[in-house]
């Protein structure tokens, strides 16, 4: 389990340094691409 935590921690992170957030906190995606983009870095 807690390497699945660790898969997704990391996923978010990724996508949040890349940019791949919705418009509230600064990014350019809404909230399906945002999740379709946290999934790609899992």
């Amino acid at each position: 389990m807690r390497l699945v935590i660790a898969a997704i921690e990391n996923a978010v992170v990724c996508a949040v340094s890349a940019g791949e957030t919705t418009r509230d906190v600064g990014g350019r995606l809404g909230t399906r691409e945002t999740g379709r983009a946290m999934a790609a870095h899992v």
